[in-house]
């Protein structure tokens, strides 16, 4: 299936019948669990974990970037950094505990220290919500730290950008 309730909207409604929390919440759970077994494995540097991700898993990412102190640094393409600019209400993010009295730019500065890229395209990221990206500066020592790299190129992932992206990683996972 390619939309994205039918791919989805079962799992995300199996889920609100067994368990008390968001599929947004169930997704984070698992990918600490993930993290948790790869820090595990003796051929990991727990010191330079990174993490990517595109739409959902932009989304992800930001989540864990910033509630997992491990990541040392996260990028994120496309995610919908703010409530207003992406699908955060579907049954397989918030649904309907969407928080109403604060905005993404909080979550975001969860990340602060630590390095953070946030991609965008111009559909669910760009000049839009820039004034979201601005706020959650401030949480970075002198601003520096919360990149932004900004495309034009709406929703998909360019190969050009996915490259970029790699290298901005590369680069940060060196840094000491």
């Amino acid at each position: 299936a390619t939309e994205l309730s039918a791919r989805y909207g079962p799992a995300a409604e199996e889920h609100a019948r067994r368990r008390p929390g968001t599929g947004l919440g169930r997704a984070v759970a698992d990918l600490l669990l993930a993290v948790d077994a790869l820090v595990a494995q003796p051929w990991v540097d727990p010191g330079r974990l990174g993490a990517f991700g595109h739409s959902l898993g932009g989304k992800l990412v930001l989540h864990l970037a910033a509630l997992d102190e491990r990541i040392h640094a996260a990028a994120a393409h496309e995610p919908g950094v703010g409530f207003a600019y992406s699908n955060w209400a579907a049954p397989w993010y918030w649904g309907e505990r969407l928080p109403t009295e604060r905005d993404q730019d909080d979550l975001l500065g969860l990340v602060a220290p630590r390095s953070f890229l946030l991609a965008g395209g111009g559909a669910s990221d760009g000049q839009h919500n820039r004034h979201l990206v601005e706020r959650a500066r401030g949480a970075w020592p002198g601003g520096a730290g919360l990149d932004v790299l900004s495309h034009g190129g709406g929703h998909p992932l360019p190969d050009r950008v996915l490259g970029a992206i790699a290298g901005w990683l590369s680069t940060e996972l060196a840094r000491p």
